[in-house]
């Protein structure tokens, strides 16, 4: 029987007690990593789509339940934290059906992120999305770029760039001051060069609005949990 599970506005001390173990699609916000962690512990190995955001710091503990309960897993959402880069390794190295992962910035060294990226994603891994704020853009096309370059060898990737911190950045409808324009630029044509190498199959570059993985075909809702 196909069901959608839905959580607003709920006591957490509620959700200690939930066991879903048929659970295949999680989506929480400004949840405690201890209570999502309990939840995803009592599934058995369905979950195969995770978007979590704003979870507390945790150093990795909900990164590693994630990848010791979920070998399935083929989408993750999540916003990411310094303290969780070496459990995030670990979790590219597991979860070897991995398609695509969109990363929230909250407070993550980049170059890092791309190296661990570059170096630790599965074969399966095509499809990124990578959300942060503009002056994040505007210092580490660098990073970005030495990423892109490890991927010559693999299939194209699908590319979404969600800038955020900066209201009419990511419109070009919308008029920009001349220092406002360049970072922008300079990131479109980065892209644009490595579409042109096959590395990048499509990108978009757009606000905080863009979709939980868009690229998924329309399914059938199964068992979902949205707290």
């Amino acid at each position: 029987m196909n069901s959608v599970v839905c959580f607003f506005k709920i006591n957490e001390n509620h959700l200690e007690k939930v066991s879903l173990p048929y659970l295949k699609f999680l989506k929480a916000k400004s949840i405690s990593s201890n209570i999502l962690t309990n939840i995803i512990e009592n599934t058995k190995g369905y979950l195969i789509e995770i978007t979590i955001l704003h979870q507390t710091e945790d150093d990795g503990k909900l990164i590693q339940k994630i990848y010791q309960n979920c070998p399935k897993l083929n989408y993750l959402r999540l916003s990411l934290y310094n303290s969780d880069i070496s459990e995030f390794q670990n979790l590219l190295k597991s979860c070897q059906f991995l398609i695509g992962i969109e990363i929230v910035d909250v407070s993550v060294e980049w170059n890092e992120l791309f190296d661990v990226l570059a170096k630790f994603s599965p074969t399966s891994l095509f499809k990124f999305k990578f959300s942060a704020e503009y002056f994040i853009w505007e210092h580490k096309l660098e990073s970005l770029k030495s990423f892109l370059d490890t991927w010559k060898d693999r299939p194209s990737m699908l590319l979404q760039i969600s800038i955020t911190g900066l209201r009419g950045f990511a419109s070009c409808r919308i008029p920009w001051q001349h220092h406002q324009q360049e970072p922008r630029q300079r990131l479109e044509a980065l892209l644009r060069r490595y579409r042109t190498y096959g590395v990048i199959k499509r990108y978009e570059i757009g606000g905080i609005d863009f979709e939980d993985f868009e690229w998924i075909q329309k399914r059938t809702p199964t068992y979902t949990l949205i707290v």
